[in-house]
């Protein structure tokens, strides 16, 4: 887990509209930014497009919308606990963070509130590095999607 800037034009359609018009004000807000890995060795990148759903990111251009997901953080412990993705027509997918339920800063807890935003996005293995993750989005290698922030 970390965080990266990007452009507040992108992200505020996500945020309540009362929210809204302050973000705007900002030209850029720092996303919280959780790394999924693959969950097996067979599994590569594609994996996240197959089974999540989430389309390669085209960087410099904003990440899409992943309308239907949300990554659940829990208020008590303020650390990540998983995603919820809403199915139309059908059950919602909970996918628990199990293990990797992390605890989240104090100043990434106050970017959780402030955006309502987080990015979700995976197409490397291991624990990669902040520079890890940024030469691979600026290579275009992740799969990755805008999802809405739930507090527990």
């Amino acid at each position: 887990m970390t965080h990266i800037a990007l452009p507040t034009r992108f992200t505020a359609h996500l945020l309540p509209e009362d929210r809204r018009a302050a973000v705007l004000e900002r030209t850029e807000a720092r996303i919280v930014t959780i790394v999924l890995g693959a969950v097996s060795p067979q599994a590569g990148p594609r994996h996240l497009e197959h089974v999540f759903g989430w389309p390669k990111w085209h960087h410099p251009k904003p990440p899409e919308t992943g309308e239907r997901w949300s990554a659940v953080f829990n208020s008590e412990s303020r650390s990540w606990d998983g995603m919820l993705q809403t199915n139309p027509g059908g059950p919602p997918k909970i996918v628990h963070a199990g293990p990797y339920a992390t605890k989240v800063t104090d100043q990434m807890w106050q970017m959780l509130h402030d955006t309502g935003t987080v990015l979700l996005c995976g197409g490397l293995r291991g624990d990669p590095t902040g520079p890890e993750i940024g030469a691979a989005i600026a290579r275009g290698k992740m799969h990755a999607v805008l999802a809405r922030v739930l507090r527990e």
